[in-house]
């Protein structure tokens, strides 16, 4: 790739986009589909991990699963090039979460937030709850970090190849 002009910001210089092609946008919206997916799975798998440090509890595996979401959707969004990818990803691992959460039968994937489950089962109740809304909240705040990030911060070039955001 040759060295973009110096006024040139990263939106300029970068790949180009999925395109108008339609067969193009609906292979980014079925990878978003399979890869949102894929995170509310392992997300769900990983976010009853939690330890207690004295009396505090430290869900980290409800926030390496929010990391996770995080970041197959700001790969997704900036990969393509196209906010909507990101998008589908924060809703699909959302969805497969709420079905997940809600399943029919008596095995559950993750346990509700309420006064009998804070006092019986407090662990799993916060991290429970943590994962299930920090999906769509990091799936909000991904989405603006993605569309500053695609706008190119209006930062220009500097020098020959390297790209500053």
């Amino acid at each position: 790739m040759p060295a973009p002009a110096p006024e040139q910001t990263l939106s300029e210089t970068a790949a180009p986009t999925s395109g108008t092609h339609p067969r193009s946008r609906w292979s980014a919206a079925a990878l978003a589909v399979v890869l949102g997916i894929l995170a509310g799975l392992f997300g769900t798998v990983l976010h009853l991990q939690l330890s207690w440090l004295g009396g505090i509890l430290l869900p980290w595996g409800a926030l390496l699963a929010l990391i996770l979401v995080a970041a197959v959707q700001l790969w997704a969004a900036l990969s393509t090039r196209e906010l909507w990818v990101g998008g589908i990803v924060a809703v699909a691992a959302f969805t497969t979460v709420l079905l997940m959460r809600y399943w029919p039968g008596s095995d559950s994937f993750s346990v509700g937030l309420d006064q009998y489950t804070l006092q019986m089962l407090p662990g799993p109740a916060v991290a429970g709850a943590l994962w299930q809304w920090g999906v769509p909240a990091v799936g909000v705040a991904l989405m603006l970090v993605s569309q500053r990030l695609l706008r190119g911060v209006g930062h220009p070039v500097r020098g020959a190849g390297t790209h500053t955001v």
